[in-house]
């Protein structure tokens, strides 16, 4: 198990949300700890990598792998999309990288939009599935396993479309990402966050419910703000789920470049 948190690294919080019922618990209960520097939000205690990873192959991929829950990547990008609304504005060409990219939906997508897209994906299967797509996606897990051939040159495009809540290590993630953009490069983050009418609206809505078991850290708009802040990375474009004040929207994304 892990303490404190996934970006500043101490365990100087406030509780923020008791008793939230694990999703496989069996009745266990943690408690949703706000880090008293960055605000993110994280379990008072987190599966640390090998507990994640046992954890998922014992619970999160179904009975028949992650086969049952791959679907087609090859999908039309929504004009509506977050990353869409976000990237509208920005020259697509050179590499782009999404991690965690799963089936390869967003690889695929990149690709449609003129970038030489990879992707990086844990799952050997989801792997697999999407290679057979013909898509450039590499087993790894960020930032600590990234296959050579990723690493080999820099990116104009890297994104984390509900990837960052299961970084063990935030701040070197996020470093890591500035390491491997151009100086024109951007990084483009989307999430569902911490202060969402659906955790506010009804007090039994566990974070777990949402997140998973393995979560690490749950963002929310001041704490993703501070924690690309810190990492060196400026904001270049806001966008929320439902039009309304992206403090209390159910997902936002922001589109950041090295400051």
């Amino acid at each position: 198990m892990l303490v404190g948190c996934p970006f500043c690294h101490h365990a100087k919080a406030t509780c923020y949300r008791e008793h939230q019922p694990l999703r496989l618990g069996r009745g266990e209960c943690r408690t949703i700890m706000r880090c008293d520097d960055c605000g993110l939000l994280y379990p008072d205690r987190r599966l640390g990598v090998h507990e994640s990873i046992e954890y998922i192959a014992q619970h999160n991929l179904g009975p028949d792998g992650v086969q049952e829950t791959l679907q087609e990547p090859r999908v039309e990008f929504a004009d509506t999309n977050i990353a869409a609304l976000l990237l509208k504005d920005v020259e697509r060409n050179g590499r782009a990288l999404d991690i965690g990219t799963w089936n390869g939906e967003f690889t695929h997508i990149y690709g449609v939009l003129g970038y030489e897209s990879y992707g990086l994906e844990p799952h050997k299967e989801a792997v697999a599935f999407a290679c057979s797509k013909g898509l450039r996606v590499f087993q790894g897990a960020f930032p600590d396993d990234v296959p050579r051939k990723l690493l080999s040159s820099k990116y104009k495009l890297i994104s984390m479309l509900d990837t960052m809540y299961y970084l063990h290590d935030l701040q070197k993630s996020f470093l890591k990402v500035r390491r491997m953009l151009k100086d024109d490069g951007v990084f483009l983050v989307a999430c569902h966050q911490g202060y969402s009418p659906y955790y506010e609206a009804n007090l039994d809505h566990s974070y777990f419910s949402r997140y998973g078991d393995y979560v690490q850290g749950i963002p929310t708009y001041d704490a993703l703000q501070y924690c690309l802040n810190r990492s060196g990375f400026k904001t270049l474009g806001i966008v929320a789920s439902d039009n309304g004040p992206v403090h209390k929207s159910d997902r936002f994304g922001i589109l950041s470049g090295k400051s």
